[in-house]
């Protein structure tokens, strides 16, 4: 194979790849739009989000691996949410509207539990 043939191939080859890359960055934002448009699928991100850390410092002091292992999940996390906000960003609102309303229903339980346990 000569220079020519080869830097013909290499085109071809890149091409195919951009087009993959293409398909698959579709295939991914439909994918998280459609996790989005249910609230299952907002209260799991939500948790994700949650377990990551992400609004989170990730260090440990005087625990260098600790830090790094958090820093890990952090960034699973910030990946996470950048593809909320660019596919569904007024989802984010909605999620986090859903979680607070959650944690105050059980809250609610708890103290009717609480209550008539003392009752």
């Amino acid at each position: 194979m000569d220079e020519l043939e080869r830097d013909e191939a290499e085109r071809v080859q890149a091409e195919r790849a951009n087009r993959v890359a293409v398909m698959r960055a579709d295939y991914e934002y439909n994918l998280m739009c459609r996790v989005l448009d249910t609230e299952h699928g907002r209260a799991l991100v939500h948790l994700v989000l949650r377990e990551a850390g992400v609004h989170h410092t990730s260090a440990v002091p005087g625990d260098p691996h600790m830090t790094y292992f958090n820093e890990g999940k952090r960034q699973i996390g910030l990946l996470m949410e950048e593809r909320v906000f660019t596919s569904a960003p007024e989802a984010y609102t909605i999620m986090c509207r859903e979680f607070q309303e959650r944690e105050d229903r059980l809250a609610a339980r708890a103290e009717a539990a609480r209550e008539a346990n003392d009752g």
